[in-house]
Formats: C-alpha cells, structure tokens, sequence
C-alpha cells in the first residue's frame, strides 16, 4: 500500500505538550520552566525525529497553528453553551516562545477565522492519499485517509464511513474538551453502540442520531443541527455545504 507523502502536523497540540511537557511545579506551587534554548531545541528534536524516523516516507510537511480564537466561525454557532467557554487552566509558561518557533523557523500556517484541525482537514481532502493527519486528538478521526498518533506511534487509515461513524460517535457524547454539550449520560460506550447497531450507512446513522437527540427532548432538533455545525470539521476551502449540512438538508432533518 503507498504510503503518504506530506506530514499534516497540528502545531496547537505541540504548544501545549511540549510546553507542559517544559515545567515542573514546585512545592511552593510556583513553575519552573526549562530554558528557553532547551524548549527551542525540544521542539526540534520533535519535527525531526517525527519526519526522519516515525514518517521516513513522507518528504515534505505542513504545519497549522490557531491563531485567534475570537474569530473562530464556531462562537457564533454555540447557544447552547460558550464554545470552549470551559477553558479556564492556564497555558505552560512557554507557550508563546512554542508558537513563535513553529511559526517562524519551521514555518507553520497561522490560522484565522477556524482552527487549525479545520485546515488539517481540508488539506487532507483535497491531498487524499497523499497525505497524513499527524495528531493525537480524537477530533481528526472523523476526517478520512491517513492518520498517526504520535504518541503511540500508531498509523491507521480510515474511510469516509468510518470517518463518519466516529463523527457520530462525537454528535451522541458531546466534547467536553471543547465545551460541547452532548446526550444526558451518553459516553462513549453507550454512543459507539448505538452507532454499531445502525445500518451501515452515512444517512441511518444521522437518522438514529437525530431519533436519540429527539428522546431526549430536542424535538426540533435544534440542539442536534448546532452540534453538527460544532464538531464537524471542515472539508472544503471555499467554506460552500459541506457534507454534513447536504445529508440533513436531503434527510428533511
């Protein structure tokens, strides 16, 4: 099977690893942090060791950073509750100097009016085969082709079905992370059930997904239709229908 070529790397979940990864908390409570110069190199280390050892097919990359989430399309979607309004822990001291690196010596995108996990998704749908999803978040898993957890060090590629079951699989529990407000006490368990007890089809699964929404008192769904403009990422750069908004349109939702 031929491998990817290009590395996608989400450059905001490096910020925040690298940086916590950065730091140890004193008894005093107080944060002592590397130095800059380690971090720098930290950071490095990482790109280099993920593109030479882990991705050694891939000759080429591209990085994205969020840059503003004030103009995050997503803010004005959320009524239900303040997208990532949860988000209250603070960012590891090197933060900042992270960003700055990545933007600047290795020359990610900075993203504006979406997330970086959006841009990852258009580059992979326009790119296919060419091209792997470099991240750990659960997110990205809705997005078809190549993707490599490294964490795990684990490659998988997933179809656009599966892709889709796992979009569903996040439209029954909700995202905490994100401040997104699933079904009442549906996990992951319960939500991976009922999404393997429907007929293996993008349009059943939307259907018992908006039916379980519905159980639950959203009968006009509008609780259901804002969740589905929340978690799914964008595919295309011309920001017309995407997928999602043509199924509930078509399926009279």
């Amino acid at each position: 099977m031929e491998q990817p070529s290009i590395a996608l790397i989400d450059g905001d979940l490096i910020a925040y690893r690298a940086g916590f990864g950065g730091q140890k908390k004193l008894p005093d409570g107080t944060i002592e942090p590397v130095p800059d110069a380690v971090m720098k190199s930290r950071v490095d280390s990482f790109i280099v060791d993920l593109l030479m050892f882990d991705l050694p097919d891939c000759t080429d990359y591209e990085g994205y950073l969020s840059l503003d989430s004030e103009s995050n399309f997503r803010n004005a979607i959320a009524v239900t509750a303040p997208y990532k309004g949860n988000r209250k822990a603070a960012k590891p001291h090197h933060y900042d100097l992270i960003r700055d690196r990545l933007l600047t010596y290795w020359e990610f995108h900075g993203i504006i009016g979406q997330e970086a996990d959006d841009s990852l998704a258009q580059e992979q749908t326009e790119k296919r085969d060419k091209t792997v999803i470099v991240s750990i978040d659960k997110d990205m898993l809705q997005v078809p082709g190549w993707h490599y957890n490294f964490v795990n060090r684990t490659m998988q590629k997933l179809t656009f079905f599966e892709g889709f079951r796992n979009f569903c699989v996040q439209m029954l529990m909700g995202d905490k992370v994100d401040n997104i407000i699933g079904l009442h006490r549906v996990g992951i368990k319960t939500a991976q059930k009922i999404v393997n007890d429907t007929s293996p089809w993008e349009a059943a699964l939307l259907e018992t997904v908006a039916l379980e929404y519905k159980k639950h008192g959203d009968t006009e769904l509008k609780h259901f239709k804002e969740n589905a403009k929340l978690l799914w990422l964008r595919r295309r750069k011309d920001y017309g229908e995407e997928y999602i908004d043509y199924l509930i349109k078509e399926l009279g939702l």
